[in-house]
């Protein structure tokens, strides 16, 4: 498959601004700048730092300059008052009369919001090649933008992603995911990262036409060039790899070890808002317990380290996934994965294969038992890895994506 002469306008959050942002993108972006002339980052937000990026790559600050205030959304809103009725309209019927009222200006910010990012949009005069693939990182970032703009033959089509917090009603209270069915009947696709995530988008939505559009695509990670010689000391080495937020759960994982009687080294990589009290937990450990909170490290770092250390375990106690990217890339070294069967975690976890499961309702002590007997089992790490090649390999899955987003424009 060639992309040759085809032009790629991605959406995104906030890449390639920040470091912390949709890191999982490092890894595609590669892939999609060798297949496409030209690509044009279009970020909902940025920031001061930026990351390096291919030179066939350009970023538009348009939407993350724009002025959303208050005035400004209103004068939108009557500015196309016909459409966002029907829009509202629809969703009605899905979410209900009462709870549009109830939440009408939740509902009219955002509304307000992706029209200003959709007038915008329309205003790129580069944007009107209707040859260019139009991508959406996140189901909930600029989607219904682009539907407006679908919907008013402004561009041709457009696809999306979905990953966890942008598909999932429950991480989105109290109205769930908006103008789903709505942006669905306009979009060409969405590639969701998960088949648990396939599974629940579907149950959604009302139609087999709409469902049909809800396609598997795995996000990967590249195939290490090196993996570390397999020298397990007598302390065992336990690694977590996430942000600091409270369904993460990271402060957790102290508690758990201080339960073991074992020598055990816990590394975490990762920051954020619940630090203190991952710290706070840490100090209590017991002195055969010691562990290391390396705050925030880019991906190259995590992966110059897996390199060159034996992990025993890599361990998650968060309530809330999609498909865990720190999880690939631990798997891609043939280490062991425990966590809990939420979101796609079962995709990647196989019990006794690569790795064990929680139960919802564990205790600190039943984590620890579930620890020690992970660590006591012997893996074939050759196994793990050959799993990694077959479901989460790089160049397989994101070769695959790009012949499907290149097709929505056949």
């Amino acid at each position: 498959m060639n992309g040759a002469g085809k032009k790629l306008v991605l959406f995104t959050a906030e890449f390639p601004f920040g470091n912390k942002s949709e890191t999982f993108l490092e890894t595609e972006i590669p892939f999609l700048a060798k297949y496409f002339d030209q690509i044009t980052i279009v970020p909902s937000h940025a920031s001061t730092s930026i990351r390096d990026l291919p030179k066939n790559i350009i970023i538009n600050r348009a939407l993350a300059d724009a002025d959303y205030s208050r005035s400004e959304k209103i004068k939108i809103l009557f500015a196309n008052l016909f459409l966002v009725i029907r829009i509202l309209f629809s969703e009605c019927k899905i979410k209900g009369f009462g709870t549009i009222i109830t939440n009408i200006k939740h509902y009219f910010d955002t509304i307000g919001m992706q029209l200003i990012k959709a007038d915008i949009i329309s205003g790129m005069h580069k944007y009107k090649n209707r040859e260019m693939v139009m991508y959406d990182y996140w189901f909930q970032n600029s989607t219904l933008a682009l539907a407006v703009l679908k919907e008013k033959n402004i561009i041709r089509n457009f696809i999306s992603r979905g990953h966890g917090y942008d598909i999932y009603d429950e991480r989105n209270l109290p109205v769930g995911i908006m103008f789903r069915e709505w942006i669905m009947q306009r979009i060409h696709a969405v590639f969701i990262v998960s088949q648990h995530g396939v599974d629940y988008f579907s149950n959604q939505l009302r139609t087999d036409s709409l469902r049909n559009k809800v396609k598997l695509s795995r996000l990967g990670v590249s195939k290490p060039h090196k993996r570390p010689m397999q020298t397990f000391g007598e302390k065992k080495m336990i690694v977590s790899c996430s942000s600091l937020l409270p369904f993460k759960q990271v402060e957790r994982i102290p508690l758990a070890l201080a339960k073991c009687k074992s020598p055990i080294h816990w590394i975490h990589f990762g920051d954020g808002i619940t630090r203190n009290e991952v710290e706070k937990n840490s100090i209590l450990l017991p002195k055969y317990i010691t562990f290391e909170l390396k705050g925030h490290m880019n991906n190259e770092e995590i992966i110059h380290f897996y390199q060159n250390h034996s992990v025993n375990l890599f361990i998650s106690l968060s309530t809330s996934e999609g498909l865990p990217v720190s999880m690939m890339e631990a798997q891609s070294f043939g280490i062991p994965i425990l966590a809990y069967p939420i979101g796609g975690i079962p995709e990647l976890v196989i019990p006794n294969l690569t790795g064990f499961l929680l139960e919802e309702n564990f205790t600190d002590e039943e984590i620890c038992q579930r620890i020690n007997e992970m660590l006591s089992y012997n893996f074939d790490r050759n196994q793990i890895v050959d799993y990694f090649n077959r479901n989460f390999n790089a160049e397989v899955n994101y070769t695959n994506f790009i012949h499907e987003l290149c097709s929505s424009e056949e």
